[in-house]
């Protein structure tokens, strides 16, 4: 028999009483919007076999404070946590490779993130209108990012550091590739 990989676009859109749930091993992929709108939703625990989460996948769950995405999810689609206005902590998979546009968009409480060394790709306005006050980076993306994605947040002190970061730095990442500007999508070549 088949076994269920991928959970469908909205299969839990606007469940407002959901406010916990553990999504069981062998899912692969969550759709675009699953969740979107689940507003009491505050407890999700994701399988270690997630591999893709979708556009819109948690979009407005307000009562979201905290996730941790499994290590081996590797791409976050556009406004995937967009109006998570709680969100205080992400703990982002040191697989994931793609952030999608406007991510943590409007994410208002959300002060820190730690983007993982093999991310290459960060969409536009991914932190705007976010508390944002640190960015920690060792790797390629976070050069691509600094290029017009924080510069929309809101906390004036992280922009002042922000503008002194970009006085300090080239185009260019660490490991001395070119930074490419492709439509929505920072890339590294």
């Amino acid at each position: 028999t088949d076994s269920l990989t991928t959970i469908s676009n909205s299969a839990f859109a606007n469940c407002t009483n959901l406010n916990h749930i553990i999504i069981p091993e062998g899912i692969t992929a969550i759709g675009d919007s699953v969740f979107s709108g689940c507003s009491n939703l505050n407890d999700i625990i994701l399988p270690d076999s997630l591999t893709t989460i979708g556009d819109y996948a948690f979009f407005e769950c307000t009562g979201l404070t905290n996730i941790t995405l499994p290590d081996n999810v590797n791409s976050m689609g556009n406004n995937t946590f967009e109006n998570c206005i709680n969100l205080t902590h992400i703990s982002l998979s040191d697989n994931l490779t793609t952030i999608g546009n406007s991510v943590f968009n409007n994410c208002k409480e959300l002060i820190d993130v730690i983007i993982p060394e093999n991310v290459t790709a960060i969409g536009d306005y991914s932190f705007l209108v976010s508390a944002i006050s640190s960015v920690v980076r060792d790797g390629k993306a976070f050069i691509s990012a600094l290029i017009d994605i924080f510069f929309l947040t809101k906390n004036v002190s992280f922009f002042r550091e922000f503008l002194s970061l970009k006085s300090r730095i080239s185009y260019n990442s660490k490991d001395g590739k070119k930074v490419k500007r492709n439509g929505g999508k920072h890339t590294i070549e």
